[in-house]
């Protein structure tokens, strides 16, 4: 069986409460946590069909919201033109 995914990327700015960050940021088709291995700390793997959700590398959350949980947060991003 052959499967595809399509990755894209781009640069955004990040923004969480007060805080604002520049940011590498990735699109991906939600099949791709099927196609590649991860280990999801929290969340799950169907959260890649919700347009309007991420998923964050254990880096980047401990970037955005430091000790606390990223679940459930609003984060904006604003993307380079």
């Amino acid at each position: 069986m052959e499967r595809v995914v399509r990755i894209e990327g781009d640069g955004a700015v990040v923004r969480y409460e007060e805080k604002i960050f520049e940011q590498g940021v990735h699109f991906v088709d939600p099949g791709y946590l099927d196609m590649f291995t991860f280990p999801l700390a929290k969340g799950e793997k169907n959260a890649l069909s919700n347009p309007n959700a991420i998923v964050l590398s254990k880096q980047a959350a401990t970037r955005f919201f430091g000790d606390g949980d990223p679940m459930g947060k609003s984060m904006s991003m604003s993307f380079n033109d």
